[in-house]
C-alpha cells in the first residue's frame, strides 16, 4: 500500500498576494484647483496692480483692451479671494478621501509623524523664501554700522515664522517680513494637519 499523502503548501503557495489599492484620479478636482488658481492670479492682477491708485499708475496706463473692459473683469475677479478658503476645503476633502481609500482606513500616523510626512517636502522651500527675504532686507535696510535696524517685534515675527505660527498674529504678519507674507497659508495648513487626525477619528464613528 502506499504511503498516505501528506499535506504540502502547495495550497498556501498559489494563493496571490493581495492587489494593493490605486490611488483614484479625480480629474474633477484637478480641473477646479486649476481654475481657482487662474482665477486667484487675476484677481491680484486686475485689484492691484491694476489699481491706478496704487503706485500712482496702473501697470498697463492704456487699460487693454478698453478701460470700461479693465474695469468689467476686475468686478468679475474681485470675489477671487474667497478661492483662498476652497483650497483649504479641498486639502482636507482629499487628505480624508485618500485616508478612506487605503487598505486599513483606520490606521492613522501619529500626529508628528503625520505632520512631519507634510513639512518635508514644502518646509524647506519654505525656508528658503525666508532666508532669501532676510538677505533682501539686509541689503535693503542695513547700513555697516547699524545693526539694530530690526525692531524686537520683527525678530519676534521672523520666529514665529520659523514655526508656522505667524498667522496667529495678521497683524504683525503684513507689517514685518512683508515679502514672507504670501506663505501665511502654511500656517494655516500646519493647524489643519494638527487636527485631522482627531476630526478625521470622531467622523469615522
Amino acid at each position: 500500500a502506499s504511503a498516505p499523502l501528506l499535506p504540502t503548501d502547495h495550497a498556501a503557495s498559489d494563493e496571490k498576494p493581495p492587489v494593493q489599492k490605486r490611488a483614484k484620479r479625480r480629474n474633477a478636482l484637478n480641473l477646479s484647483r486649476y481654475l481657482a488658481s487662474c482665477w486667484i492670479v487675476a484677481y491680484h492682477y486686475y485689484s492691484i496692480f491694476g489699481d491706478p491708485y496704487v503706485y500712482s499708475t496702473a501697470v498697463t496706463a492704456d487699460y487693454w483692451p478698453s478701460k470700461h473692459a479693465w474695469e468689467a473683469a476686475r468686478d468679475w475677479f474681485s470675489w477671487g479671494s474667497t478661492w483662498t478658503a476652497y483650497f483649504f476645503f479641498l486639502s482636507g476633502f482629499v487628505l480624508a478621501v485618500s485616508r478612506l481609500d487605503s487598505s486599513a482606513p483606520d490606521e492613522l500616523k501619529p500626529t508628528p509623524r503625520f505632520i512631519a510626512d507634510r513639512l518635508v517636502t514644502t518646509y524647506p522651500v519654505y525656508l528658503l523664501g525666508l532666508l532669501f527675504e532676510v538677505a533682501y532686507d539686509a541689503r535693503i535696510n542695513f547700513e555697516p554700522t547699524a545693526y539694530t535696524a530690526y525692531s524686537l517685534v520683527s525678530w519676534r515675527t521672523f520666529a514665529k515664522h520659523l514655526l508656522l505660527v505667524q498667522a496667529w498674529w495678521p497683524n504683525e504678519v503684513v507689517e514685518n517680513w512683508t515679502q514672507q507674507e504670501p506663505a501665511w497659508f502654511m500656517s494655516a495648513l500646519l493647524s489643519y494637519w494638527a487636527v485631522f487626525g482627531a476630526f478625521y477619528r470622531v467622523l469615522r464613528r
